[in-house]
């Protein structure tokens, strides 16, 4: 029994990994595109609208570069949790590029 607890626990880590930013926790672009795809389709049989915003963080290369990896890191941890606070996870993904 306890194996198998062990093994569904790892089961649920690895779906998680494999579905998020593990950096900052929001859902990645698989992710993203299955929501929206549920979205879309819960707005068109409900007669619903449905926006969707692209935020791209302007200069975060230079911040990146100059000021270090781990600097970066914290801007987009900080991003991140500022999205929590406004948007509901369902609609908030980290999307890399």
């Amino acid at each position: 029994m306890a194996l198998q607890k062990i093994s569904l626990t790892n089961i649920s880590k690895l779906t998680y990994q494999t579905s998020h930013n593990l950096l900052t926790g929001l859902p990645n672009h698989t992710a993203f595109d299955d929501c929206l795809n549920e979205a879309f389709s819960d707005a068109q049989q409900n007669g619903k609208l449905l926006v969707v915003m692209h935020l791209d963080l302007d200069g975060f290369k230079t911040v990146n570069d100059g000021l270090s990896h781990h600097i970066g890191d914290q801007q987009q941890v900080e991003v991140a949790a500022r999205l929590r606070q406004v948007w509901t996870m369902r609609y908030a993904a980290a999307l890399d590029g």
